[in-house]
């Protein structure tokens, strides 16, 4: 869950803002509708050489808006290099262009390599054996465009089976193989029909993931969110269901993680008609924006406060909190409610063992009672273990994040134990 730098959602490594993501991806999108567009407006003038220097130089583009806003030097320096060669040799020597897009998979390839991000290196290799075999292909067969075409085709369904690996999503795994299939059969048979039929073929991924994204979601997805090469790993790959319908979810939280990111991806994440109760701890209510109908609570020791927008709540006033959270939950029509906050933060040290272990297994057998949903954020690193053990004693969902160096670098890691679905994930970078 990144929002900007050094924060945000959950789903990158090291730390992909969402901003900066909606970015590259608008990036993509502007250079491939300018070169589709030229290609529907102009396609009976242009030979396969002029197009696929075209779709070099668009990838290029997209490349390097990708570099731009993560600083990235080698991919900026190949993605540029790959633009210049491309254009030069399109006015020289056109069936050289896939020389430009050789240079282009070297460039995302090292770069990957140098990040440690595999499927970066992967994706730079597939580019770069497409660009090897395009421009073998004027040699060996000069005369046949729709070889050239198949090759690169397969080369895409490859890429999208190696980005599925890293956002566990199906819909593009089985997409990509189907691609690859799709490209051979037609090839063999009607070559004439290729791109038509994968055009329909993307449409039907692309509704099926909809579908698919709907469901987990529990809502209408956002765009970013069905075209992301980081998918929101902390919620797509751990659960089943919309994260509504579970009773309680603990994100345990280490390193410099942020509370308030996590608030705001959940508060994305819950359907319209869930009315969110929010107690906070750490988290101000300031550092948050929020909807006006909101409850929003305060666990804090601060004085003097008279925000009409919320209750500031003493920490060791265990009853107060109590009814706080019944009075919110109570006031919502038709009690269809989320409590979600960082709040336990501020109220384990004023406790001992005992009096906790009170407090907290009322509060969860009052939600589980309620059958509302309840969301509870814990910097994991600033409690006894005791204590956080019986929080993930009562959870459905235990959802566990942390920050360590690797190579110089910080790693930021998640994952996901779904005692409700019996799912279970191993440690994967965001």
């Amino acid at each position: 869950m990144n929002e900007e730098a050094g924060g945000g959602r959950l789903g990158d490594q090291p730390s992909r803002p969402r901003k900066v993501e909606a970015r590259i991806w608008a990036g993509f999108a502007v250079a491939f509708f300018i070169v589709f567009a030229l290609l529907f407006l102009a396609w009976n003038n242009l030979d396969s050489n002029l197009i696929g220097g075209l779709i070099t130089i668009a990838m290029a583009v997209g490349l390097l808006n990708h570099g731009f806003w993560y600083r990235d030097r080698i991919m900026m320096g190949g993605s540029s290099l790959s633009i210049i060669l491309t254009i030069s040799l399109l006015v020289m020597e056109p069936a050289l262009f896939p020389i430009g897009f050789i240079v282009l998979g070297l460039g995302q390839g090292i770069s990957g390599i140098t990040n440690g991000m595999q499927i970066e290196t992967m994706v730079g290799g597939f580019l770069f054996m497409g660009g090897i075999l395009a421009l073998l292909s004027t040699y060996i067969s000069p005369e046949s465009d729709w070889g050239v075409w198949m090759v690169w085709m397969i080369l895409v369904g490859l890429i999208f089976i190696t980005v599925s690996r890293e956002t566990k999503n199906p819909v593009t795994h089985y997409l990509g193989i189907f691609w690859v299939l799709l490209t051979s059969l037609v090839y063999i048979f009607r070559p004439d029909l290729m791109f038509p039929l994968l055009g329909m073929l993307f449409a039907a991924g692309m509704t099926v993931n909809f579908i698919y994204f709907y469901r987990v979601l529990g809502r209408t997805p956002k765009l970013s969110e069905l075209f992301s090469f980081a998918s929101r790993a902390l919620f797509l790959r751990g659960l089943a269901k919309p994260i509504h319908r579970y009773g309680v979810i603990v994100a345990l939280l280490r390193g410099n993680m942020v509370g308030k990111d996590i608030i705001h991806d959940v508060l994305s994440r819950i359907e319209p008609d869930v009315t969110p109760v929010i107690l906070l701890g750490p988290t101000a209510p300031n550092q948050l924006e929020l909807e006006q109908n909101v409850k929003l609570g305060w666990v804090n020791t601060v004085e003097g406060e008279n925000d009409p927008s919320y209750q500031v709540l003493p920490p060791e006033d265990l009853n107060g909190i109590n009814v706080f959270l019944s009075k919110s939950i109570s006031s919502v029509p038709g009690g269809k409610t989320a409590v979600i906050g960082d709040f336990l933060d501020n109220m384990i040290p004023q406790m001992d063992q005992g009096t906790f272990f009170r407090f907290y297994s009322d509060l969860v057998s009052r939600s589980r009672v309620g059958e509302h949903t309840m969301i509870l954020v814990l910097k994991a690193d600033m409690h006894p273990d005791v204590e956080i053990q019986m929080v993930k004693r009562f959870a459905d969902v235990i959802m566990e994040s942390r920050e360590r160096e690797e190579r110089g670098k910080l790693i930021r890691e998640v994952r996901v134990s779904n005692l409700a679905d019996n799912i279970e994930t191993d440690w994967e970078r965001y």
